[in-house]
């Protein structure tokens, strides 16, 4: 699991979250951080972007490399 810190949801809840996906049968990594208030863009990197195969989900995000 990614590094826990302020800005990130408090650790219990990011292990009570993945230990409910994990039971039914789900893999779940944390991949990103909010970054501040406003506007919400998810950016992701082009390997987890490989993984959506919805085009109108696709387009709502921002490809890093």
């Amino acid at each position: 699991m990614a590094r826990i810190d302020r800005r990130c949801a408090p650790e219990d809840v990011i292990k009570q979250v993945s230990d409910e996906l994990r039971r039914h049968g789900h893999e779940p990594r944390v991949i990103g951080e909010v970054e501040g208030r406003g506007h919400g863009t998810l950016k992701v990197t082009a390997d987890v972007a490989s993984l959506i195969a919805q085009p109108s989900l696709l387009s709502e995000l921002e490809v890093i490399k």
